[in-house]
């Protein structure tokens, strides 16, 4: 170490300015750790919020199908970039887009063309197979 003796009696030590510290080295990795930890916890946010967002959808598809049977009515389903309408309810999606072609039910729960319906979030993504002739609902 070096020295310097100062006017007021005191001897001030001059710190090597080469380097980091035992802790500036600490605070660096504990950093790049932190980031390390929420970069997989926002994928894993992506993949709750679409397959929270699939399940709604299945659940809406398969309300408006059973409702078409009721009534005996077509029941025409319309999509836009974050929601799903019907002729008698519409659901928006908050976190997640969704992307399909529009389709209707018949009286009789079957499907006037087959569907496959997307829902994303971010690179994440699940499909809903809507099968022509039965119109069974898949969720993929």
């Amino acid at each position: 170490m070096q020295g310097k003796y100062l006017k007021n009696g005191r001897f001030n030590i001059v710190k090597n300015s080469k380097g980091f510290t035992f802790i500036e080295t600490m605070i660096v990795i504990s950093f790049i750790v932190t980031l390390i930890m929420i970069i997989p916890s926002c994928n894993i946010l992506e993949k709750m919020n679409v397959l929270g967002a699939t399940e709604q959808i299945h659940q809406f598809l398969l309300r408006q199908q059973q409702y078409a049977i009721f009534h005996k009515k077509f029941i025409e389903i319309q999509f836009d970039d974050n929601s799903i309408r019907s002729s008698n309810e519409t659901m928006n999606l908050l976190k997640t887009g969704i992307r399909g072609k529009n389709f209707s039910f018949t009286p009789k729960g079957t499907v006037t063309k087959a569907q496959t319906i997307i829902c994303f979030c971010g690179k994440e993504q699940r499909k809903i197979i809507i099968e022509l002739g039965s119109g069974t609902i898949v969720k993929k």
